[in-house]
Protein backbone atom coordinates (compact mmCIF):
# COMPACT_ATOMS: atom_id res chain seq x y z
CA UNK A 1 0.00 0.00 0.00
CA UNK A 2 0.97 3.61 -0.37
CA UNK A 3 0.66 4.36 3.35
CA UNK A 4 2.53 1.35 4.75
CA UNK A 5 5.64 3.34 5.67
CA UNK A 6 3.48 5.94 7.42
CA UNK A 7 1.91 3.28 9.66
CA UNK A 8 5.20 2.79 11.51
CA UNK A 9 5.78 5.25 14.38
CA UNK A 10 8.95 7.28 14.16
CA UNK A 11 11.83 6.18 16.36
CA UNK A 12 11.69 7.93 19.74
CA UNK A 13 8.09 9.07 19.31
CA UNK A 14 6.70 6.91 22.10
CA UNK A 15 4.67 8.63 24.78
CA UNK A 16 4.70 7.45 28.35
CA UNK A 17 1.54 7.10 30.45
CA UNK A 18 1.93 10.52 32.08
CA UNK A 19 2.18 12.20 28.70
CA UNK A 20 -0.89 10.37 27.43
CA UNK A 21 -2.88 11.46 30.49
CA UNK A 22 -1.71 15.05 29.93
CA UNK A 23 -2.85 14.89 26.29
CA UNK A 24 -6.31 13.66 27.32
CA UNK A 25 -6.58 16.40 29.96
CA UNK A 26 -5.48 19.05 27.48
CA UNK A 27 -8.00 17.80 24.91
CA UNK A 28 -10.75 18.18 27.50
CA UNK A 29 -9.49 21.68 28.28
CA UNK A 30 -9.58 22.59 24.58
CA UNK A 31 -13.15 21.30 24.28
CA UNK A 32 -14.09 23.38 27.32
CA UNK A 33 -12.45 26.46 25.79
CA UNK A 34 -14.36 25.87 22.56
CA UNK A 35 -17.63 25.57 24.48
CA UNK A 36 -16.98 28.74 26.48
CA UNK A 37 -16.07 30.63 23.32
CA UNK A 38 -19.25 29.50 21.59
CA UNK A 39 -21.30 30.49 24.65
CA UNK A 40 -19.71 33.94 24.81
CA UNK A 41 -20.17 34.45 21.08
CA UNK A 42 -23.82 33.44 21.35
CA UNK A 43 -24.43 36.23 23.84
CA UNK A 44 -23.66 38.86 21.18
CA UNK A 45 -25.30 37.72 17.95
CA UNK A 46 -24.35 40.88 16.08
CA UNK A 47 -20.64 40.26 16.62
CA UNK A 48 -20.69 36.46 16.83
CA UNK A 49 -17.64 35.78 14.67
CA UNK A 50 -15.35 38.39 16.15
CA UNK A 51 -16.29 37.53 19.74
CA UNK A 52 -15.74 33.83 19.06
CA UNK A 53 -12.37 34.33 17.39
CA UNK A 54 -11.10 36.75 20.04
CA UNK A 55 -12.15 34.59 22.96
CA UNK A 56 -11.12 31.25 21.44
CA UNK A 57 -7.67 32.31 20.30
CA UNK A 58 -7.05 34.17 23.55
CA UNK A 59 -7.56 30.87 25.36
CA UNK A 60 -6.15 28.34 22.88
CA UNK A 61 -2.74 29.92 22.20
CA UNK A 62 -1.60 29.81 25.85
CA UNK A 63 -3.04 26.30 26.11
CA UNK A 64 -0.90 25.09 23.21
CA UNK A 65 2.20 26.68 24.72
CA UNK A 66 1.55 25.12 28.13
CA UNK A 67 0.72 21.78 26.49
CA UNK A 68 4.03 21.67 24.66
CA UNK A 69 5.99 22.50 27.83
CA UNK A 70 4.07 20.02 30.01
CA UNK A 71 4.29 17.12 27.57
CA UNK A 72 7.99 17.71 27.02
CA UNK A 73 8.69 17.92 30.78
CA UNK A 74 6.75 14.76 31.48
CA UNK A 75 8.81 12.96 28.87
CA UNK A 76 12.10 14.35 30.21
CA UNK A 77 11.28 13.53 33.83
CA UNK A 78 10.91 9.82 33.15
CA UNK A 79 13.90 9.74 30.83
CA UNK A 80 16.22 11.10 33.53
CA UNK A 81 15.00 8.63 36.18
CA UNK A 82 15.74 5.42 34.38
Amino acid sequence: MVFEDDAQPAAGSHMNLRQKIAVVALNLLILTELSVSLYLAGQDQANLTSVFLKSFFAMIIPTFIVAKVVIKRLGDSLGSEG
